[in-house]
């Protein structure tokens, strides 16, 4: 039991530890170089190009093509795919997109790459929690972070959701 208790307090003191992180520093995503990296790469995919990315010093956000007319169809589309796949979703193309974020854009603490087809369904990459890339430990907190982006409403959305 004694091993119990030590995690759990190595736990909560690393979770002070994010907060003081939160509290002491500003949002710094590089919107701009996100948009360019997925300008380059949408041609590459039979659908629109989503990525959710999130900063933990408060900046959550969803970038969508402007050709998407129904963002909230699109995005709805993304939470019902991670309902159903959870951890078995598999995409070499999205995984270069998401690996190319993490490596060239600055700011970016999680990111998660999706398509969504005219058809209404969509695909998305994520790994095993084992696989610390995404940066995501568990599966809800992935169908929290989409869920909050397609779902928040617009008092809390706006702004939130960006086209390319």
């Amino acid at each position: 039991m004694a091993n119990h208790e030590a995690a759990n307090e190595e736990y909560l003191q690393s979770i002070d530890h994010q907060l003081d992180l939160r509290d002491n520093n500003e949002p710094n995503m590089d919107e701009d170089a996100i948009r360019e990296v997925l300008n380059e790469r949408q041609s590459r995919f039979d659908g629109a190009l989503l990525f959710f990315g999130a900063n933990d010093f408060g900046q959550p956000r969803v970038f969508l093509p402007e050709s998407v007319s129904d963002q909230d169809a699109a995005l709805q589309a993304v939470v019902d795919a991670v309902h159903e796949e959870k951890w078995r979703a598999r995409n070499s193309a999205l995984r270069d997109v998401r690996n190319r974020m993490f490596d060239e854009v600055t700011g970016i603490h999680q990111g998660l790459g999706a398509v969504y087809r005219d058809d209404g369904t969509a695909d998305y990459d994520i790994d095993f929690p084992s696989n610390a890339t995404y940066n995501f430990v568990t599966i809800r907190q992935v169908i929290g972070f989409v869920d909050w982006m397609a779902n928040a409403g617009e008092r809390w959305s706006d702004g939130l959701r960006l086209t390319y």
